[in-house]
This record gives structure tokens, sequence and C-alpha cells, in this order.
């Protein structure tokens, strides 16, 4: 089995014994990530 194939099955698997939450709103990581970018962008 390719690692694509192996990658779907488990992913697949997975799904199929768990109840996905989706989220909506700001993404925390993404906001610290911009901070970042900016803070370095203002210090060059």
């Amino acid at each position: 089995m390719a690692g694509g194939e192996l990658a779907t099955a488990i992913h697949d698997r997975l799904l199929h014994h768990c109840e996905v939450v989706p989220i909506n709103g700001n993404s925390y990581r993404l906001k610290n990530r911009l901070q970042v970018i900016e803070r370095d962008t203002d210090v060059a």
C-alpha cells in the first residue's frame, strides 16, 4: 500500500469512529503568526 493510500485509510478509520466538530471563528494560531510577522516587519 502506498503512503497516500495508507494515510487515506487511516484518516477514514479515524473519522468513522469520531464525531467531527466544526469550529467557527478566528484562529488563534493564525492571529499569533500574523503578530509575529508584523513584529518582524516593523523591526526590519
